[in-house]
């Protein structure tokens, strides 16, 4: 067997066990994501009174983006239904392309660029709330949800949540990617709760956001209450659970004799397990020294080479095995911390801290976002 093939070998090998890890991030962040979009509503702005500018456009509609925060709650910017006071009362309208939902929905409370809306139609299932978090959020990676112009899907976006002051005070500025007409009012989220509101600017290439502050503020001051209606919550995915694939050995080259005796084909590493321990996913495999091609020198070569992927595969094995059952505990509490702080609690679910098990899901959730 020569250098050249036994390196071949090794380097299909840990390719292999290399793309484990490829493979589940996009299930993982699309998962996630589909969740929070849950919450996510168009905000279709009307009148009964049509008024029209000088370039012959109706300035009496208005769109942007809600998220739910209870049964019959959803938030949104002030500024989306904010129209002409020549149209005279807006009309409200909240709807998912998803869920196939068109409701309306009247202004229960404001306080600058924050509304919370109330609407007494039912949503269907899945749909949810989103938690909020006390206290503001600053210099840390977040994403946001809107739902741009004349779209009807959510578009989430990871984003740089800055740090005051700035020039946008109270607001806190959103980068790199500037949101568009129709996203205001979307939630900002970092840590699976909302610390923001999304506020299109007039300033081309600049986001910000209100802090979820002055929403809790006005909750408070309005004295409403939040339900216990069901909350968005990534804790009950099913992709939380370990999965176990095998994988045939890798094709040797046609014009190359295959190995005597032929190694046994390395197990793949469980998904999970690349997915939290990337460091397992090809570093156990030593690429062996440089010989001469001489008879004696490639009969030992060979016998070197079977015994390096032997023993690769069996420290493959175990180190896989004890990764597993490391990530499977940790998922297992991940999702049972989640869940017993979530759905199983009929509480507002305005939260000011996260778990060990939260940060570290959201952590990953990110790394894979930022990729």
């Amino acid at each position: 067997m020569t250098t050249s093939f036994r390196t071949i070998v090794l380097w299909i090998m840990v390719a292999i066990v290399s793309n484990a890890h490829q493979v589940r991030a996009e299930p993982l962040q699309d998962a996630i994501d589909e969740v929070f979009e849950r919450a996510v509503l168009k905000v279709d702005v009307t009148s009964k009174r049509k008024v029209f500018d000088d370039k012959n456009e109706n300035i009496c509609k208005s769109e942007g983006t809600a998220f739910l925060i209870g049964e019959h709650l959803a938030v949104t910017a002030t500024h989306v239904y904010s129209i002409d006071p020549r149209c005279g009362e807006p009309i409200i309208q909240l709807k998912s392309k998803t869920y196939h939902l068109t409701i309306f929905a009247e202004v229960d409370a404001a306080f600058e660029d924050v509304t919370v809306l109330k609407f007494g139609d039912q949503v269907p299932a899945p749909m949810c709330a989103l938690p909020l978090r006390h206290g503001n959020v600053t210099s840390v990676e977040g994403m946001r949800f809107g739902i741009p112009g004349d779209m009807e899907f959510p578009s989430p976006i990871p984003v740089k949540i800055g740090k005051p002051p700035s020039d946008f005070d109270p607001f806190i500025e959103l980068t790199p990617t500037p949101a568009y007409n129709g996203e205001s009012g979307g939630p900002v989220i970092y840590l699976f709760s909302v610390v923001g509101i999304l506020r299109h600017m007039k300033y081309e290439g600049h986001t910000v956001m209100t802090p979820v502050e002055q929403l809790l503020n006005l909750l408070t001051n309005q004295s409403i209450q939040l339900d216990g209606w069901r909350l968005c919550n990534p804790g009950e995915l099913g992709i939380f659970k370990q999965q176990t694939r095998s994988v045939p050995p890798p094709q040797t080259a046609p014009s190359v004799p295959p190995p005597q005796p032929g190694p046994p084909a390395p197990p793949r590493a469980n998904d999970e397990a690349c997915l939290l321990y990337p460091s397992l996913c090809g570093d156990t495999i030593r690429t062996p020294t440089k010989t001469t091609d001489t008879t004696s020198t490639i009969e030992k070569a060979a016998k070197d080479t079977t015994s390096t992927i032997e023993k690769a595969a069996k420290d493959t094995t175990s180190t896989i095995e004890k990764a597993a059952k490391d990530t499977t505990s940790t998922i297992e509490k991940a999702a049972k911390d989640i869940l017993s702080n979530g759905l199983d609690k009929m509480d507002p679910r305005i939260i000011s801290s996260s778990s060990e098990a939260e940060i570290t899901l959201w952590n990953e959730y990110m790394a894979q976002r930022m990729r």
